[in-house]
C-alpha cells in the first residue's frame, strides 16, 4: 500500500478511472472533481461542479459527476467542458453505474428512485424510473447484458429488476435499516461480474459474507467469509472477472482469487477509516492496481495485489481442475466431465444427454481457459497470428414521427408544424389518460381542439385539411387510426377504422387529400380524407419514418444492415394523384439516404416550396437538387454555443433563405410549457474559409442560382415568383461583376476568365470588357471579347433554329396554305370545324351546304353561302365602278359588305348594256372558298386573266440559310451520334463551336452556297437585300 494522501476535505468521497487506466478521477464534499494524471500527481485539475460532489464515473471519454443540484451532469475529457446534463432527481445523488458497452447509464438517489437513462441516439434519450424501494437508495449496478439492474437500499433490502418489464424479479435482505445514506451502517456495493454478467456480488452486513449468486436463477453458488471480513461495504470485481475486492467499514481490503475462492491478499487502511470506494484499474495487463478512498477525503493505492511476483496463485487441486487424458499433447479434453460440471448427465434408459441444473462446481468457470492457454502455447501457423478486425452491426434506428419528441416523456410534442402545434400531456405515463391539444398557427383554418387520448395515440399528422391520429395497439385490441376532417361540410367530420391485428401503426403522414399511414408488418397503407382506403403498398423495408407534401410522399426506410454504428437507410419519393383511386407512382427509383459519420435521421420533411429536405443527429439540414443529389444547406451546430445544446426543426423556406427552428438548452428536445420562441437560422453552406470576401461571394452566388432555378420550376406550377426571381437574378449579377473585379484585383486572370464564362448575358460581358480595359489588362479583354462574340453567335444560331423548327411545324399544319394567304379578311368567320366534326347534325348540315353550293350557275360561276363571302365591314373598297358607268357611284367606305349580291349577267348587244352592267369587284378569297372540289381543274397560266391573278394566294418566300445553317444540315445527323444526351438548343451550340473551328476556304464554301441559294430565289439584282429582323422573320406567320 502507498501512502494515503489528501484529496477533498472530510466527508463522502468517490473516484473512478480513466478508460486508458492513466487518470484517477475523484469527487468530494468540497464540489470539486480532480483529475489526477497517475497517483504520484500532486497538481491535479480542478473542477468546480458545485457545493459538494456525491457520485462519479467515467465512460466513452466522458465524465459524470452527481451534484448536489441534484443533477447528473457530463463533462468532456480531457477538456472539462460542460457536456449537458442526462437526468434530474429531487435528492443527492448517491451512486452511478454503466453497462458495458456504455449505452445505458443508471443512477440511484436519496428520493427512492432509480433511473435508467438509455444514452444511444436511436432511442432518442429514453428515461425508465423505478420505484419499489422505501428508503434512499444506496448502490445500482447495471447488468453487462443490459438485462437486469440489481440496487441495495437504506431499507435493508438488494433488489433485481428487469429491464425489459421494468419489474422486480427477485430480493433480499441485506441488513438493518437506516432513514438517510449517510446514516446507514454500510454502502452495501453490490456489483455484477463485468465480462459476461453471470454472476452478482452482494455484501451482506448482517452475516459479515459476501454471496456469490448466479445470473436468472439467483442461486447462491458460493459464500466468501473470512474473520477479517467484518461489517463489510463493499464488493468490487476485477475487470477481467477473476479478482474480487472487498472493504469494510473498519477499513480492511480483502483481494479474492474467484477460482479458488480463497483470500490472496489483505491491506487494512493505516487510521483504520472507513472505505468508501474501490476502484480496479481498467487495463487489462495492470489488473493488479486498485485504487481506494476513505471518509475523511485521502485516497490510496494499492500495487500488485494477484500476488507478490505479481503472478495469480493457482489452485492446484485436481477436483478443481479439467480431467485430461493422453500423455504429453493434453488436447483431449474429457466430454463427459466437460457435461459433467456444466448440469448435464447422461441417462441410463435411452443413452441421451439430460440437463439436470445442477453444477457439480459451479464456479470454476476459468477451467477451461487454463487448457486453452496450454494448447494456444504450442507453435503456430503464421496465420493464426494475424489480426483481424471484428465488425459489429449497429443498432438499428427506431421509427420516428417528424417534428415530434419521444413518446416516453409525460409532456411532449405529437407533432409541430408550418399548420400548428399538437400537444399530449400525460399522467403518470399511461397514455390511456392523456390529453391532446390542438393549436393552429392561423385560427382562421380552425378553432383549438382538446381531445381526450382514450385509445392512447402516440403520433399526429396535421394539415390545413385534417388531422390524423394513431398509435400502437392497447392490450387485447387493434391499432387504429383516428380523422378529424376540417373541410367536411356534411356535418359528419370524424372517422375511425382499426388495422388488422396484430399490425400497428408506425408512422403517419399527410398530403394534398390523402393520409398515409406505415404498418409493423412493412405496408404503406394509404387513404384519403373523407375515409376510402386507396392503396396498400409494400415497403422495401422497416420503416423509419414518412412526410408527406401535396401530392408527394417521402418514406425513409432500412435498406441494410450499418457497421461500425453507421446506418444504411433508404428513401423513395411517391407521387399520389387525388383524382384517381390508383393514381400513384414513383418519382424516382430508390436511394440511400446520406447521413453525417455515425449519424441518426433526426428530422425529415419538405421546404414550403416542395423541396425534399432531411436533417441528421449533427444538426446537418440537406436538400435534393435532383433524385440522388443532396446539398448541405446549414449546420445548426455552429450556430449553438453549449455542446449539449440543439436545435429542433420546424420547417424552412428556399425563397426567404431561411429555416424556423426552436433552440433547446441542454437538450434535443423543446419543453411544452413555457411554450418557446421559433427562432430564425439564415441558410449559410458549410463552404471553406467562410470568412473570406471570396467565399462570401460565391455562397451569394451558388445561393441565387439555386433561388432562380427554383423559382423558373415553380412558375411553371403557377406560382408567382417573380419579385424572389428579379432579386436572384440581381444578386447573381452583382456577385459575378464583384468575383471578376477580385480576381482581377489579384491578378488572376484563368479564374476571372472563368467567372465571365458564367455571365451569361451580353451586357455583363460588356461591363468586364470595359474593367478589363480600364484595368490594363489587354489580354483579358481580347478573351473576353471573343467569349461575347461567341455569345451572339450561339444566340443568333439558337433563334435561328427556333426559326426553322416553328416554320417547318407551321407549314406542316393542315390549313397552312391558308394561314400564309396575305389577303384573308381578318374579322372573316370560321366555321366550327371542331364543333361540326363532333356534332353528327351539324355534319349533315355541312353536307347539305356544300352540295347547294356547289351547284353551277349561269357559265360554270358559283354561289358561295353568305357565311363564307362575309366580308370585314372596315375594310376599304379596293375597286370602283367601270368607266363605262359614269352615272354610278362609289359605295362609301367601309360599307361594302352591305351591298345586295348579285350575279354577273352576261353581256348582250341590245339595250344599253353599259349603264346596267355591274362593276366587276375582286372578291377575296375565304376558307371555304379557296378549297377545291373533286371536279374542279386547276387553270393554266395562259387561262388566268390579269384579274383572276389578283386574287390568287401569294406564295411566301423563305429567306435563304445562312453558311452555318447549311454546315448544320449536313453535319446535324453525325453531331447527334456523338452527343446523344444533348438536346437541340446544345447541338446547335456545339454546332456553332465546331464551325468557328473550320478554316476560312471551308467557311467561304458554305457561304457561297448560301449566295447562290439566294440569288436563285431573287433573280432581281437591282432589288437591295436586307438581313429580316426576328420579329419580321416571325411577322410571317401571324394567322
Amino acid at each position: 500500500m502507498k501512502r494515503m494522501k489528501f484529496a477533498h476535505v472530510e466527508g463522502h468521497t468517490d473516484l473512478t478511472y480513466s478508460e486508458d487506466g492513466s487518470n484517477i478521477i475523484t469527487c468530494g464534499a468540497d464540489g470539486d472533481y480532480r483529475v489526477w494524471k497517475g497517483y504520484e500527481d500532486d497538481d491535479p485539475e480542478c473542477i468546480r461542479v458545485g457545493d459538494e460532489a456525491t457520485a462519479i464515473t467515467f465512460k466513452n471519454e466522458k465524465i459524470y459527476v452527481g451534484t448536489d443540484m441534484h443533477v447528473l451532469q457530463i463533462f468532456s475529457h480531457p477538456d472539462n467542458q460542460t457536456d449537458g446534463i442526462v437526468t434530474r432527481f429531487t435528492s443527492t445523488i448517491t451512486h452511478i453505474s454503466f453497462n458495458k458497452d456504455g449505452s445505458k447509464v443508471a443512477a440511484g438517489s436519496g428520493d427512492m428512485t432509480i433511473k435508467v437513462k438509455d444514452l444511444a441516439p436511436s432511442s432518442k434519450n429514453k428515461e425508465v424510473v423505478f420505484t419499489g424501494h422505501t428508503a434512499p437508495i444506496l448502490s445500482v449496478s447495471l447488468d453487462p447484458k443490459s438485462e437486469f439492474l440489481a440496487s441495495s437500499s437504506c431499507d435493508g433490502t438488494v433488489r433485481v429488476w428487469c429491464l425489459t418489464t421494468n419489474e422486480q424479479v427477485q430480493s433480499w435482505q441485506w441488513g438493518p435499516k437506516s432513514n438517510d445514506f449517510s446514516n446507514s451502517p454500510s454502502l452495501c456495493r453490490v456489483h455484477f461480474e463485468p465480462t459476461t454478467g453471470r454472476f452478482l456480488a452482494i455484501p451482506f452486513y448482517q452475516s459479515s459474507t459476501v454471496k456469490i449468486l448466479e445470473r436468472k436463477t439467483w442461486k447462491e453458488v458460493a459464500e466468501l467469509a473470512d474473520h477479517r471480513l467484518k461489517d463489510i461495504s463493499i464488493c468490487c470485481w476485477s475487470t477481467c472477472g477473476k479478482f474480487l475486492a472487498t472493504a469494510s467499514k473498519a477499513g480492511d481490503i480483502l483481494i479474492w482469487d474467484m477460482q479458488s475462492k480463497a483470500v490472496i491478499n489483505a491491506y487494512q487502511h493505516e487510521k483504520k477509516t472507513q472505505i468508501c470506494n474501490l476502484a480496479w484499474n481498467p487495463v487489462m495487463n495492470t489488473n493488479k492496481e486498485i485504487a481506494f478512498c476513505d471518509c475523511r477525503g485521502h485516497i490510496g493505492l494499492l500495487d500488485n495485489v494477484t500476488s507478490p511476483d505479481g503472478k495469480t496463485q493457482q489452485n492446484t487441486k485436481a477436483s478443481n481442475s479439467v480431467t485430461c487424458v493422453g500423455d504429453e499433447d493434453d488436447a483431449e479434453i474429457s466430454i463427459s466431465q466437460i457435461k459433467k460440471n456444466t448440469g448435464f448427465t447422461i441417462d441410463e434408459e435411452n443413452g441421451k444427454d439430460v440437463f439436470t441444473g445442477v453444477r457439480s462446481s459451479p464456479m470454476e468457470f476459468d477451467v477451461l481457459d487454463d487448457v486453452a492457454s496450454k494448447i494456444s502455447s504450442r507453435p503456430s501457423s503464421p496465420l493464426a497470428s494475424t489480426s483481424r478486425r471484428r465488425y459489429a452491426p449497429s443498432k438499428k434506428q427506431e421509427p420516428f414521427q417528424p417534428g415530434s419528441s419521444p413518446d416516453h416523456l409525460l409532456h411532449r410534442y405529437m407533432v409541430w408544424n408550418n399548420i400548428g402545434i399538437v400537444r399530449c400531456f400525460g399522467e403518470d405515463g399511461d397514455q390511456t389518460t392523456s390529453n391532446i391539444e390542438v393549436e393552429f398557427h392561423d385560427t382562421s383554418v380552425h378553432h383549438g381542439l382538446h381531445i381526450p387520448n382514450t385509445l392512447g395515440h402516440t403520433m399526429a399528422a396535421l394539415s390545413a385539411q385534417a388531422l390524423f391520429l394513431a398509435g400502437p395497439a392497447l392490450e387485447d385490441g387493434s391499432s387504429k387510426l383516428v380523422c378529424v376532417n376540417f373541410a367536411a361540410w356534411d356535418g359528419h367530420k370524424e372517422w375511425t377504422t382499426t388495422l388488422p391485428l396484430g399490425e400497428d401503426a408506425l408512422a403517419l403522414a399527410v398530403g394534398d387529400s390523402w393520409v398515409a399511414v406505415a404498418t409493423s408488418r412493412r405496408l404503406l397503407r394509404l387513404f384519403s380524407n373523407s375515409g376510402l382506403q386507396r392503396a396498400v403498398i409494400s415497403l422495401p423495408g422497416p420503416i423509419i419514418c414518412l412526410a408527406g407534401h401535396g401530392p408527394k410522399l417521402f418514406m425513409a426506410y432500412h435498406a441494410g444492415m450499418g457497421m461500425d454504428d453507421e446506418q444504411s437507410i433508404g428513401y423513395a419519393l411517391m407521387n399520389i394523384d387525388k383524382k384517381s383511386p390508383i393514381g400513384y407512382e414513383w418519382l424516382a427509383n430508390p436511394q440511400l439516404l446520406p447521413l453525417g459519420p455515425e449519424c441518426e435521421l433526426s428530422w425529415a420533411g419538405f421546404s414550403d416550396e416542395g423541396t425534399l429536405s432531411t436533417m441528421d443527429s449533427s444538426g446537418l439540414l440537406q436538400v435534393q437538387l435532383r433524385p440522388g443529389m443532396w446539398m448541405p444547406l446549414l449546420d445548426t451546430r455552429q450556430n449553438v454555443k453549449g455542446k449539449s445544446d440543439h436545435y429542433f426543426l420546424i420547417g424552412l423556406s428556399e425563397l426567404e433563405k431561411c429555416v424556423r427552428c426552436v433552440l433547446c438548452k441542454g437538450a434535443r428536445y423543446p419543453p411544452t410549457l413555457p411554450r418557446p420562441n421559433i427562432a430564425l437560422l439564415d441558410v449559410k453552406l458549410p463552404l471553406c474559409d467562410v470568412t473570406n470576401e471570396k467565399t462570401q461571394l460565391e455562397e451569394a452566388l451558388i445561393q441565387s442560382s439555386l433561388q432562380m432555378q427554383l423559382a423558373s420550376t415553380l412558375d411553371q406550377t403557377g406560382f408567382d415568383v417573380d419579385d424572389p426571381r428579379d432579386k436572384a437574378d440581381r444578386l447573381s449579377k452583382e456577385s459575378l461583376m464583384k468575383m471578376f473585379a477580385l480576381a482581377c484585383q489579384a491578378e488572376r486572370e484563368v479564374r476571372a476568365v472563368e467567372v465571365a464564362d458564367w455571365m451569361l448575358s451580353e451586357q455583363l460581358l460588356q461591363l468586364a470588357v470595359k474593367y478589363a480595359t480600364r484595368a490594363r489588362k489587354r489580354q483579358l479583354a481580347n478573351r473576353l471579347t471573343s467569349m461575347a462574340e461567341q455569345l451572339v453567335s450561339e444566340r443568333e444560331a439558337e433563334e435561328t433554329l427556333l426559326l426553322e423548327s416553328t416554320r417547318s411545324s407551321f407549314l406542316s399544319a393542315p390549313n397552312a396554305s391558308h394561314t400564309l394567304d396575305e389577303d384573308r379578311d381578318m374579322f372573316a368567320s370560321t366555321p366550327p370545324i371542331l364543333e361540326v366534326e363532333d356534332n353528327p347534325i351539324l355534319q349533315a348540315k355541312q353536307r347539305k351546304t356544300s352540295v347547294a353550293g356547289a351547284a353551277p350557275i349561269d357559265g360554270g360561276k358559283t354561289i358561295r353561302p353568305m357565311s363564307q363571302n362575309r366580308k370585314n365591314p372596315f375594310a376599304k373598297k379596293t375597286s370602283i365602278t367601270d368607266d363605262s358607268s359614269p352615272g354610278a357611284t362609289p359605295s362609301p367606305r367601309g360599307l361594302a359588305v352591305f351591298d345586295q349580291p348579285k350575279v354577273t349577267q352576261t353581256k348582250t348587244t341590245t339595250g344599253p348594256s353599259k349603264e346596267n352592267a355591274k362593276t366587276k369587284m375582286t372578291k377575296q378569297p375565304t376558307l371555304f372558298g379557296m378549297k377545291k372540289t373533286a371536279k374542279e381543274v386547276a387553270p393554266s397560266p395562259q387561262e388566268i386573266s390579269p384579274e383572276s391573278q389578283d386574287s390568287l394566294p401569294i406564295p411566301a418566300q423563305q429567306p435563304p440559310k445562312s453558311g452555318f445553317m447549311l454546315w448544320l444540315d449536313q453535319n446535324k445527323a453525325q453531331l447527334k451520334v456523338d452527343n446523344p444526351e444533348c438536346n437541340e438548343a446544345e447541338l446547335v451550340r456545339l454546332g456553332a463551336q465546331k464551325f468557328k473551328t473550320l478554316s476560312e476556304e471551308e467557311r467561304q464554301k458554305y457561304t457561297r452556297k448560301r449566295k447562290s441559294s439566294g440569288d436563285a430565289e431573287q433573280p432581281d439584282e437591282t432589288v437591295k437585300k436586307t438581313r429580316p429582323t426576328l420579329a419580321e422573320r416571325l411577322s410571317t406567320f401571324e394567322a
